[in-house]
């Protein structure tokens, strides 16, 4: 999975183990508002190791795929 479009335009985030929660829950809320853009359900999702590292993220995508199961949270 490329998270590249989700980087597109955006200051490189901080070194991994630096986030606060209120970093993350922007990360997430800027991921909805992608997807709300493209025409989906604004959902965002992270996925964050437990030392703090941002692993992966993703914004629903089931109308642009034609996916029933691209939302945010499995993508």
């Amino acid at each position: 999975m490329s998270l590249a479009p989700s980087y597109a335009g955006r200051i490189v985030p901080p070194p991994p183990g630096s986030w606060t929660w209120e970093d993350l829950m922007r990360e997430a809320l800027a991921e909805a508002r992608l997807a709300e853009e493209a025409g989906e359900t604004p959902v965002g999702a992270l996925v964050v190791s437990g030392d703090g590292r941002l692993l992966a993220r993703a914004g629903n995508a089931v109308e642009r795929l034609q996916d029933p199961c691209a939302h945010a949270e499995v993508l």
